[in-house]
């Protein structure tokens, strides 16, 4: 079980988008079926595209809800997905514990936004 390879994305424009956000919250995306590979990594790069714009975000990646559990991610009983999940793991380095206590977590793409929009207003 390797950690997400995915992290900060595999291009330049990624690169300087990870320097413009500096240290901040860690979103992962879950997906009932998920491998660490690169065609999976870009079939769900829209999603990814779209939350990266927030400046709270500073890195991310993606999971399966296998791994998710394995780290205790505290998951729905009956789950959409992708289930969305914001974490602050650089507060709990070191310890999966950061992953048993996301700020925010939900299969709604616009309630994460408006959590983004919300969390960014208040850290500035």
């Amino acid at each position: 079980m390797g950690l997400f390879s995915k992290l900060f994305g595999k291009d330049g424009t990624k690169q300087q988008k990870e320097e413009h956000h500096g240290s901040a919250l860690d979103l992962f995306i879950i997906y009932k079926w998920y491998t660490d590979n690169d065609e999976q990594a870009d079939k769900y790069q829209d999603l990814v595209e779209e939350l990266w714009a927030y400046d709270c975000i500073g890195a991310y990646g993606a999971m399966s809800s296998e791994t998710a559990k394995q780290y205790g991610i505290p998951m729905p009983d009956f789950p959409e997905y992708p289930i969305i999940g914001v974490f602050d793991l650089e507060f709990i380095k070191g310890s999966t514990e950061g992953y048993t206590k996301p700020l925010f977590i939900s299969t709604e793409k616009d309630a994460v936004k408006q959590f983004l929009k919300e969390y960014g207003r208040t850290k500035h």
